[in-house]
Parts: C-alpha cells; structure tokens; sequence
C-alpha cells in the first residue's frame, strides 16, 4: 500500500521526481489521559514502488514531511487497519504541503478493513465484513432486499407500495382516496366532487348549478326570518328592492301609512 504526490517533488540536490512514491516505514500509538489515541507515523519517500522493492535508499525529505499524527477516539482507532491510519495521516502532512496525492492500489496490500474483526466476525460497530450487523441491516440501516427497520426502502415506500402516512406513488391510500378525501375519479366517500357535486351534478341538497332539482323545481329562497318565499303556484319570489314582498293576487294590498 503507498501512495504518490505531486506532481513533482524537488529533491534536496535539486532532482525532480514526479511524482514522488511515499511509504509508511514506522508506526507508534500511544493511550493519553483523555482516552483518545495519539498515533505517530514515519513515511518515507523514493523515486518509485520498484526502488523500494529493490531495496535502494530512500530519498532525503524534511523532517515535517517525514512524520504525520493524528489523534483518534477508541472507535475511530478501530474502525480502520493501521495501515488506513497511517495513510490518511500521511496524505494530510503532504496536502498540506501543496502536494497532490493519490492512493496506489497494490496487488496483497492490506485493505482499509482488513483485521478489525472480533473473532465472532464483528466489528467495533457490530457489522460484519458483508456490512451487515446481527439483524441483517448495513451501516445505513437497510437490509439486503433494500428495506429498513421500518419496511420501508430508500425512497420511502414499503413493499405493497405505501408510505408511512399509507400513501402510494400516486397519493392513494388503501381504500383508494388522496390526502383530501378524494378518489382517483375525483369523489369523497359520499360521492362528491370538489365543488360539491355528484356525478349527476347535483349537490348535497339536490340541485344543480342551475339551482334545478332533480324534478326540475328551483332552489327555494329563503328569507332572514328563515321562511320559504313563494307565490301561489309554488314559484320562488325573490325581492331586491328591500321593500315588503308582495302578497298573493287574491288578498288586497296593505295600505300605506
């Protein structure tokens, strides 16, 4: 495991090698007061992998980029390999360095998550190296089937196809009715659209927009008091004026005062 930094790196002597090839050589941990870990790496720097392999010297590099430390609480110390540690510090020193790094996959090298399982096969959070803890759901709380805890999957529907409030994709609960109380044709339970007819067109009181029932009778005024306003034959009689209403053609007209 290694990783480069570049694009070029300046030797003391003034060569240019690009990029650099870096390698952790030495490792300390030690426990401090405050439970953390204080983890010291040394890294070392040559003109590539296969001078390294080969056993040639490494490079002369300043002290500040030689060493990198980080300091970790007890479950992120165990969360990742040493090597996962070491690396991530080692990028850090150079980055901030102005270097550009980049990890080096390398045919056996040890992986990020390699070894920190107990030996039932768990890890410090309770996963497995599957990604899944005891109950069969990963680190982000879904199962292999794509499901949480809950039923739900990920964009937030269970398996029939409902949310949580008992919604489909469509905005249809199970007996077929939107948020408002309306079915996919546009009607509440009792049958009505949103402006209050049914699918004759007639209201809850029996008339149509026209103010017809059913029998084609008008919709009877009512007056403050509440009563029914009619003539004699049963037609409806509404005053605008503001004046008395007229009295049947049969009974004579009250006389002014």
């Amino acid at each position: 495991m290694g990783i480069t930094a570049g694009p070029t790196y300046v030797t003391d002597q003034g060569f240019e090698v690009s990029p650099v090839y870096l390698s952790l050589n030495s490792y300390r941990f030690q426990r401090l007061s405050d439970g953390k870990f204080q983890c010291v790496f040394g890294i070392q720097a040559f003109k590539s992998r296969e001078d390294k392999v080969a056993g040639r010297a490494p490079l002369n590099i300043p002290a500040y980029l030689s060493v990198a430390e980080s300091f970790l609480g007890t479950l992120d110390f165990y969360r990742k390999s040493i090597y996962a540690h070491g690396y991530d510090a080692a990028k850090g020193r150079w980055q901030s360095a102005g270097y550009t790094v980049t990890d080096i996959h390398e045919e056996g090298q040890i992986g990020d998550f390699e070894y920190i399982y107990n030996a039932t096969g768990w890890d410090v959070d309770g996963f497995n190296p599957q990604g899944y803890d005891a109950d069969g759901y990963d680190r982000t709380g879904f199962n292999a089937e794509g499901y949480d805890r809950n039923g739900y999957d990920r964009t937030g529907y269970n398996a029939e196809g409902y949310d949580r409030f008992g919604y489909d994709r469509d905005g249809y609960n199970h007996d077929g009715y939107d948020r408002f109380g309306y079915d996919r044709d546009g009607y509440d339970r009792d049958g009505y659209d949103r402006m209050g007819y049914d699918k004759d067109g007639y209201d809850r009181a029996g008339y149509n927009a026209q103010g017809f029932d059913r029998d084609g009778n008008p919709r009877p005024v009512i007056d403050s008091s509440g009563s029914v306003i009619t003539d004699l034959s049963g037609s409806s009689l509404t005053d605008l004026s503001g004046s008395q209403v007229p009295p049947p053609a049969s009974e004579p007209a009250p006389e002014a005062p």
